[in-house]
């Protein structure tokens, strides 16, 4: 699962635009958005780009941005 929240503060710190970077990525700015919301997947090849275009070289970094683990807080709960 992608961590959007991430990406987006990523996004700001690099100062470019969405505009900017979906197209370096070879995608719309709204199918950018979709996949920074969880919408729908990165692709392979569009994530490397993004990681590429924000500068991210990181492999622990790139794991936390598309590699993020959804906790449900009920199962939690149950099993306890």
């Amino acid at each position: 699962m992608t961590d959007g929240k991430l990406i987006r503060e990523r996004i700001g710190k690099s100062g470019l635009k969405y505009n900017f970077i979906a197209q370096s990525i070879g995608i719309s700015p709204q199918s950018l958005r979709r996949k920074i919301n969880g919408d729908s997947d990165f692709l392979t090849e569009e994530a490397t780009k993004l990681c590429d275009v924000l500068g991210i070289t990181s492999p622990q970094e790139k794991d936390r941005l598309f590699f993020a683990k959804k906790v449900d807080l009920q199962s939690t709960k149950e099993r306890k």
